[in-house]
């Protein structure tokens, strides 16, 4: 697993891209504290996207969704809608 800073993400992104595309996952960095996970989106991401309640009617918000269950990820939103999924969620 990579680690890049804010400064280089920014910078490299779609080289970074590339590598996700490749199966790398990348944590992004803040000083010295992880902040963020780049991570591709797997197929088992979308069939479990499929299987969610359409309590949120952009299919990408339920994709997050998803791959967030998938990752036993957090997902950091001011949208209320998502907190009726069983996902973990910040603002």
């Amino acid at each position: 697993m990579k680690t890049a800073s804010v400064h280089q993400t920014k910078t490299h992104l779609s080289r970074m891209l590339k590598e996700v595309q490749a199966g790398e996952t990348i944590i992004i960095l803040n000083g010295t504290k992880p902040v963020a996970r780049l991570t591709a989106i797997k197929r088992a991401d979308i069939y479990r996207a499929s299987e969610l309640p359409a309590h949120h009617r952009d299919p990408f918000d339920r994709l997050l969704v998803a791959a967030a269950l998938g990752a036993t990820a957090t997902i950091v939103t001011p949208d209320e809608t998502i907190h009726k999924y069983p996902v973990s969620y910040r603002w």
